[in-house]
């Protein structure tokens, strides 16, 4: 997520001082990235006693390399007090603690994947308060407390994918009103609450692939706006409504057997149900503005061209992987 631009020189890292008190710096450039290489802090004591520092003028963005912490330590965000963007990404990190950013004021993208934390506690975030973009890809993370983004205002990209993730407060997004883009694909969560997301009202991209969902209501994204895309694919899920403002839904690889439309004039262009239980096309309402419909590996053994003229848009139909054994036009069938 974190994309740091015009890079022109590599950064050197210097240790300075005894193993008692660490002090790690860096040499800032003109595009104000300082990469700290090689900070090796394993335990609390090392975490209390490391400081941090760059010559010239404080760094709007942090990133560490070839780096193991067993946290963040607090002394960054009190000594590099411009910093904007934090990339701790593969570093060994395992906790995180209710004072970390208290002094991240500035901060508004930190990006911790491929990490070991386990648990994102309440009031995490207090001091980030400008926090756009969170990425927590690729962790342990098991607990999602409740209050844990609270203050997260501004918070418009949260990525919590890959992780083990089972359940969710109905309300840990109630305050996140900011939110455009939530991504929860390859966790283990068997259950959404139908008011999931209904405060995020900018919501436009969400991805819940790769769980256990057996039930999910898209009741709650139906707004007078536009929502781009939805993926609930690789779920359980039997029965699917797809609401009037949205553009693009993925649910393959589920068990669908039942497909409905929620308002009227829909607007979803995408619609992919492959590798499900479908048994005809007619089980798909009409989508005036459709221009994909897969269809493929499901369950129809007979196909009629007259059923396809409700998509008057439509340009790519996928039927490959049915056992389709009769196909018939009845459009012409009186000429």
């Amino acid at each position: 997520m974190m994309k740091f631009r015009g890079l022109r020189w590599i950064l050197v890292t210097y240790l300075i001082g005894t193993s008692s008190a660490r002090d790690y710096q860096c040499s800032l450039q003109e595009n104000q990235l300082c990469i700290f290489r090689s900070v090796q802090l394993s335990s609390a004591d090392q975490l209390n006693q490391v400081t941090f520092s760059s010559a010239g003028s404080s760094p709007r963005n942090v990133k560490f390399e070839s780096s193991s912490m067993v946290s963040i330590p607090t002394a960054v965000f009190k000594k590099l007090s411009s910093v904007e963007t934090f990339d701790g990404g593969n570093s060994g990190i395992k906790n995180l603690m209710s004072s970390t950013f208290m002094d991240a004021s500035k901060l508004r993208e930190l990006n911790l994947t491929n990490n070991k934390i386990s648990l994102l506690r309440n009031d995490l975030f207090v001091g980030a308060t400008k926090l756009n973009v969170l990425d927590f890809s690729q962790n342990s993370i098991s607990e999602v407390q409740e209050n844990a983004f609270n203050g997260l205002k501004q918070l418009k990209v949260l990525k919590l994918n890959n992780n083990q993730i089972a359940n969710l407060s109905p309300n840990v997004f109630s305050k996140n009103t900011a939110l455009e883009e939530v991504d929860l694909h390859g966790n283990s969560l068997s259950k959404l609450d139908d008011a999931q997301f209904a405060a995020c009202s900018d919501l436009v991209a969400l991805n819940v692939s790769h769980n256990a969902l057996q039930k999910f209501d898209l009741r709650q994204f139906l707004r007078d706006w536009s929502v781009d895309s939805i993926d609930v694919s690789f779920n359980r899920l039997k029965a699917v409504s797809i609401p009037k403002n949205l553009r693009k839904l993925v649910a393959s690889n589920n068990q669908i057997q039942m497909v409905e439309s929620l308002g009227k004039d829909p607007s979803l262009i995408f619609l992919r149900l492959s590798h499900n239980k479908l048994t005809s096309v007619d089980q798909v309402p009409s989508f005036n503005k459709l221009i994909t419909l897969d269809l493929s590996y499901n369950a129809i053994e007979s196909f009629d061209f007259s059923s396809v003229t409700k998509y008057r848009n439509l340009i790519l139909l996928k039927l490959d992987g049915n056992r389709i054994s009769t196909i018939t036009n009845s459009l012409t069938s009186d000429w």
